[in-house]
């Protein structure tokens, strides 16, 4: 409990969307389930699909955030050096 607290006292935002997008996907699994208990398997498996292709997606997008920032920090970097020279 103290390391969730730690974590949400952090900045590491991501984390915590993907641990809130996981709860909410226990809630929904859970809840169809009730709802339609023939169909339980196969709404849990189309719903763990679509929630990794969306983490996927969501990693992807923020790796190339990263990568773009370091270019840009790179970039201002050299032109502090070019013009300081």
């Amino acid at each position: 409990m103290k390391n969730l607290i730690k974590l949400i006292k952090s900045d590491n935002y991501l984390l915590l969307i993907s641990l809130g997008a996981i709860i909410s996907f226990v809630g929904i699994v859970v809840m169809l389930c009730i709802l339609f208990p023939n169909a339980c398997q196969i709404i849990s498996i189309i719903l763990g699909v679509s929630v990794i292709a969306g983490a996927l997606v969501v990693g992807v997008v923020f790796w190339l955030m990263s990568l773009l920032e370091y270019k840009v920090e790179e970039q201002i970097n050299d032109d502090r050096i070019f013009y300081h020279e």
